[in-house]
């Protein structure tokens, strides 16, 4: 989730910013983006804040491997592994 997208602490449900997105690979759209980060950076708490929400991140290769049997699971359509069919 983008930093300006949720200024402060972000609406009720959001999750907490940890970086900066740019939908189209142009050099226009990189510097703005890159211009967003600078303006946060000067915003020490703001900042700080999105560096601790980054760092709470599960970015683990096991956590991946979770996400990704489960999206192979829903498009197999069947139930996700460990999960006996006949009792579900």
């Amino acid at each position: 989730v983008e930093a300006d997208a949720y200024p402060a602490e972000g609406p009720a449900g959001s999750r907490p910013s940890t970086g900066f997105l740019f939908d189209r690979p142009t050099p226009a759209a990189l510097e703005a983006a890159i211009a967003r980060a600078v303006d946060v950076y000067g915003d020490k708490p703001r900042w700080h804040r999105m560096m601790l929400d980054a760092m709470a991140r599960d970015y683990s290769w096991a956590a991946a491997a979770v996400q990704y049997r489960e999206l192979y699971d829903g498009l197999l359509d069947r139930p996700p592994a460990g999960i006996n069919a006949a009792s579900g």
